[in-house]
C-alpha cells in the first residue's frame, strides 16, 4: 500500500506545470510593452500551487530584466488570471479528491467515494504582473517595493530552472 501511494505522489507531482511551461501555453511568457515596462504572465494547471505561479512570473521577470541590461523590478499591476471549472461526476466513483485541491501539495492519500452529482471545483492559478524597471534603484519608491533582479533570479533559479548557474552583477 505505502509503494502504492509513493507511487501516486511522484506521478502527481510530475502533473503540475513546469516552469518553462508545457502544453496549452502553461508556465510563465513575457511580453515587452516598451522599452522599461514588461508584462508577465504565468499559468498553471490543477496541480501547480499559486505560489509556484507567482515565483513563475517573479522569475521570469528576472531573467528578462537581467538580459535587458536591468537590474531593479518595480511591480505596478497584479491581475488574477486563474481558472475555475466544476466537474461533476457522472456516475458513482472512487476519486482521490485532494489531488484537485488548489495550492496544496498532496502529503497523504485522502480517497473518497464520491457520489453521482457531485460536484468538483477545479481551480488552475494564473496571474499576469506588470514591471516597471530600473537600472538604478528608483527614487520616490519605498525601498520594500523595489525587488533586485539578481537575488530573484538566484533564489528561484536554483529551485525552478533545470540547468541553473548563478549570476553576479
Amino acid at each position: 500500500m505505502k509503494q502504492t501511494l509513493l507511487g501516486a505522489l511522484a506521478f502527481l507531482a510530475g502533473c503540475a506545470t513546469p516552469y518553462h511551461g508545457g502544453m496549452l501555453g502553461k508556465g510563465a511568457n513575457a511580453k515587452w510593452v516598451s522599452g522599461d515596462v514588461l508584462v508577465v504572465t504565468a499559468s498553471g494547471n490543477a496541480y501547480t500551487s499559486k505560489d509556484s505561479v507567482a515565483e513563475y512570473c517573479a522569475l521570469k521577470a528576472a531573467e528578462e530584466t537581467i538580459n535587458a541590461g536591468y537590474r531593479y523590478m518595480v511591480v505596478a499591476k497584479t491581475v488574477n488570471i486563474s481558472q475555475n471549472t466544476t466537474h461533476y461526476i457522472r456516475d458513482h466513483a472512487h476519486t482521490n479528491i485532494s489531488a484537485l485541491s488548489y495550492g496544496e501539495r498532496l502529503s497523504d492519500a485522502h480517497e473518497s467515494d464520491a457520489p453521482f452529482g457531485e460536484a468538483i471545483l477545479i481551480q488552475k492559478p494564473g496571474q499576469r504582473v506588470t514591471y516597471r524597471l530600473y537600472k538604478e534603484p528608483p527614487e520616490g519608491i519605498a525601498p520594500d517595493q523595489i525587488e533586485d533582479a539578481y537575488v530573484i533570479y538566484n533564489a528561484l533559479g536554483a529551485k525552478h530552472l533545470k540547468e541553473f548557474a548563478p549570476v553576479t552583477y
